[in-house]
């Protein structure tokens, strides 16, 4: 049964989750590194073809998160950036990264599924940058397959 458009009492309470589940990966890589986090990238994407009006709006999401990011005292001094239509045309954008955080539909129109943005991915997570994959933004479509490498954790998650 669909949620009625008009009670947004179930995208605040998903949009809460979204925020509880950045700030633990925060408080996560404060603990184990020397540095404090410094760079969020928010990565999101359109909206769920058949969706109702503000259901699975992707992009609506990451600004929201990026507002709630951004008037947090516990993110002070944290650089909070924000793509919420898609993966960063500019090369230079996921640099100094230190937390990624996907929200989009994911399946075959998953960003890693392009391998400049896999590269990308693969280069940050060596750097040491920690993931955040909400909703469907684990799952990649069935013709590809990550089982190696950097992504050997990914791809269990999409193909397993």
């Amino acid at each position: 049964m669909r949620r009625s458009s008009s009670n947004p009492t179930g995208i605040y309470r998903s949009l809460m989750l979204l925020v509880a589940s950045v700030f633990l990966m925060l408080l996560y890589h404060g603990v184990w590194s020397a540095e404090p986090a410094k760079k969020i990238v928010l990565i999101g994407g359109p909206a769920s073809v058949g969706a109702a009006i503000g259901e699975h709006d992707f992009s609506d999401g990451i600004r929201l998160l990026k507002q709630f990011l951004d008037a947090s005292p516990d993110t002070r001094g944290v650089k909070v950036v924000a793509y919420p239509d898609g993966w960063p045309t500019e090369g230079s954008a996921l640099e100094g990264a230190s937390t990624l955080v996907f929200y989009f539909a994911g399946l075959e129109s998953h960003p890693l599924n392009d391998a400049a943005h896999r590269a990308q991915f693969i280069r940050l997570l060596h750097e040491g940058a920690g993931v955040i994959a909400l909703h469907q933004a684990s799952t990649a479509g069935a013709r590809h397959s990550y089982r190696s490498g950097a992504l050997v954790g990914w791809g269990a998650l999409w193909n397993g």
